[in-house]
């Protein structure tokens, strides 16, 4: 990735709502429509979708649209994207990497 989405990308972040969106998307183990992110920070749908929109924009998120069957518009829901810089915000792996080790030492009797 060169300077130039690198710096979209910052820019995209350095704004307090899309930062919110952001570690609400990295916390959630599903998709979230726009009506439940905006729920979930206390903002209207109307506020968040365009909040959404610019970090797709810059691969930030994923979006799936569910047409559900229904006439109109279909449910756009958001996730991060699979590329989106991690920021250190998930939960730490060590410590399960570390139970792991050493069962497997345990076993072959190497501890």
């Amino acid at each position: 990735m060169g300077p130039e989405p690198r710096l979209a990308v910052l820019k995209a972040l350095g704004d307090n709502t899309r930062y919110a969106i952001y570690l609400e998307l990295a916390r959630a183990r599903s998709p979230r429509s726009t009506a439940e992110i905006a729920d979930l920070l206390g903002l209207h749908p109307n506020t968040v979708r365009p909040h959404l929109e610019q970090m797709r924009a810059v691969g930030l998120l994923a979006v799936e649209a569910d047409a559900r069957g229904s006439v109109g518009r279909p449910l756009h829901r958001y996730a991060l994207a699979a590329d989106a810089p991690s920021l250190g915000l998930e939960p730490p792996a060590f410590p399960l990497l570390a139970s792991m080790l050493t069962r497997v030492a345990a076993r072959a009797g190497i501890v």
